[in-house]
């Protein structure tokens, strides 16, 4: 009884804090690091290779999850798997993508590994022929590889390795001498990265405790320029993606059947960027940044009946990022420092209903996400522009209700082995266009573009053609499937 108040009290707390909604101050100045200035998620998203999730916790915002996630988890691993495969097109690399694990229980260990991407592309010309005095060549590879390896077992907990190689690398020669050679690395999430965690579940006053420590490290992009004799050079380091680490350590406390809180600690940085050569005469460093942030959050999960589960997860962000733009080598520049303070109040809410009678290999998982609160203040100090101090900026905002439609996914379990999800919005959002934090429902393109009386539709598509084709693009459903045995 006490487990099911508690749930019902925490909803009543969702409920209230609905009621008030602070004006949004906003200030065309703020710098873009402020929205937000620190997201935790972001920062571990940097670090983690396997760029996939199951339809279960893709629609319930993790609140629900299955093998698809867990089975590379250094605290949710199943350790009594037996061999487990899984595929997908669920990714967060492009549908043409590979997305793949694998898992297997051996005698005295667990072994899981993902691989996602294309592994590498590239081009290239070689203008070496006999006539040509001065022979040159050009070679151009982009790459995209994620890859993470887990090992654990039962005396020593899990070790996990992940690994990015994200970006584009060019090299060219002229006369048989490197005149350019660049790797610019992909996103502003981080390009090539190598990460370590560790998990185990231990015992606590009869409950379970699971501890997680991350290291993570992206590698700086790199520019080496020269003149077309070869004489002079440049060389730079982190102009468009420093250097960066990042130190992650927390912990999952089951407090009963029904609640999990989650508690972490984030620290990391970067290392800025450098130039230095005699090309351009330019050899300066630029100072990096830092940041600290705490998470903590309360999942839980209530089953009032077989068959229908509730989630329900508050969670809260405290985050401080500093950013120094000092500048030292040929030229010391002495700027100001940006010093930045954000809270942040999340909720998140999910159903699981698997349907009834002969249906009942079928289960539909929904859910909505939003911030309820959230307030960001930056200060600026030090420096040698006076002009700059004391220019805080600040930013509050209460409900923050996002303008998207209701995710929707169905899964098939046919039996214990086998589970088929399927994303269902590139169908239904084209039937109804459902909008829970506005409250509203629209037709879909079915019902206003794509029948054949309706003004302004696409002709001799046939009565059901707008179902499977939007505006000449066909319907697309995310799908992921996973088999153990």
């Amino acid at each position: 009884m006490k487990k099911v108040s508690f749930f019902l009290v925490a909803m009543a707390v969702f409920a209230v804090m609905g009621v008030s909604n602070l004006a949004a101050q906003t200030n065309a100045g703020q710098p873009s690091h402020l929205n937000p200035i620190l997201n935790i998620g972001n920062a571990l998203d940097a670090i983690n290779a396997v760029a996939s999730d199951s339809i279960e916790a893709r629609n319930s915002s993790a609140i629900f999850t299955t093998d698809v996630d867990d089975f590379i988890d250094v605290n949710y691993y199943n350790y009594d798997i037996g061999t487990f495969l899984f595929g997908d097109g669920n990714s967060t690399n492009t549908g043409a993508d590979i997305s793949a694990g694998f898992a297997r229980t051996f005698e005295k260990f667990y072994l899981g590994a993902y691989f996602g991407g294309t592994l590498v592309s590239g081009n290239g010309t070689d203008d070496n022929g006999d006539m040509a005095d001065k022979k040159s060549s050009y070679a151009t590879g982009t790459w995209d590889t994620n890859l993470a390896v887990l090992f654990g077992t039962a005396k020593i907990g899990a070790i996990r390795l992940d690994l990015k190689l994200a970006g584009t690398d060019e090299t060219s020669t002229y006369d048989g001498k490197t005149i350019s050679n660049g790797a610019t690395q992909s996103g502003g999430a981080g390009g090539s990265v190598i990460a370590l965690t560790w998990g185990k579940t231990l015992e606590l006053k009869g409950k379970e405790i699971l501890p997680h420590v991350s290291l993570g490290y992206t590698f700086a992009d790199y520019i080496l320029n020269t003149d077309p004799e070869g004489d002079k050079k440049d060389e730079i380091w982190g102009s468009a993606n420093p250097a960066a680490w990042l130190v992650h350590g927390g912990a999952f406390y089951d407090l009963n059947d029904i609640s999990t809180l989650d508690a972490s600690l984030t620290i990391g940085g970067d290392f800025g960027s450098t130039q230095s050569g005699d090309l351009t005469d330019v050899n300066k460093t630029v100072q990096g940044d830092f940041y600290t942030g705490l998470a903590a959050s309360l999942v839980n999960v209530i089953e009032p009946v077989d068959g229908l589960s509730f989630g329900f997860t508050p969670s809260l962000q405290l985050g401080v990022y500093g950013r120094d733009r000092n500048e030292s080598g040929d030229d010391t520049v002495d700027a100001y420092t940006d010093t930045s303070f954000e809270v942040n109040i999340h909720l998140a809410g999910a159903v699981k209903v698997r349907l009834p009678g002969k249906a009942n290999k079928f289960t539909v998982v929904t859910g909505i996400e939003f911030d309820a609160f959230d307030w960001q203040v930056t200060g600026r100090s030090g420096g040698e522009d006076d002009t700059a101090k004391g220019n805080d900026i600040w930013n509050v905002s209460g409900i923050n209700l996002p303008s998207t439609t209701l995710q929707v996914g169905l899964v098939f379990n046919p039996n214990d082995h086998l589970s088929i999800g399927f994303g269902l919005n590139p169908l239904l959002d084209q039937l109804f266009v459902i909008d829970p934090y506005a409250g509203t429902v629209t037709a879909g393109t079915f019902f206003t573009t794509e029948q054949p009386d309706v003004q302004g539709g696409a002709l001799n598509r046939g009565i059901f053609g707008g179902l499977f084709n939007n505006g000449g693009v066909d319907t697309a459903f995310t799908l992921t499937v996973s088999y153990k045995f």
